[in-house]
């Protein structure tokens, strides 16, 4: 699904965008009900914070990626900034640590990579 959108997108010669998210509790645990519960609630502010042309989804236990048709840089500063709020009203909601969890983003250009390729660099530069 997502890979094939990512290559037809770059087949399309649109300029596009890969924001890669990793998803960690704010106490580190990931093995247990409440990460489950940080997933789910991280996927509904990826839905909110996305444009109708976007495409998201969950790539690994702990990860999403979304792909911005026609985005620029200050277009993935804004969605970022959509995002951030999100995750910081949902801890302020979750009194509790184990349903509290913070972001960590990494993002590349179709005019650095394309395909498979532009995913790798999004998700490695969310290694940082």
């Amino acid at each position: 699904g997502f890979i094939q959108q990512l290559e037809s997108t770059a087949h399309q010669q649109r300029k596009h965008r890969v924001l890669v998210m990793r998803v960690r509790r704010a106490d580190g645990q990931c093995a247990d009900p409440a990460a489950e519960t940080v997933i789910d609630g991280f996927a509904n502010l990826l839905m909110r914070a996305s444009r109708m042309v976007d495409i998201c989804a969950r790539v690994s236990n702990d990860s999403f990626a979304a792909l911005l048709p026609d985005a620029s840089a200050d277009d993935v500063v804004a969605w970022r900034n959509r995002l951030t709020a999100g995750v910081a009203t949902w801890n302020l909601l979750q009194r509790a640590a184990p349903s509290q969890f913070q972001v960590i983003t990494g993002s590349a250009a179709s005019d650095e990579a394309t395909g498979q390729h532009l995913l790798e660099l999004a998700v490695a530069r969310s290694m940082v």
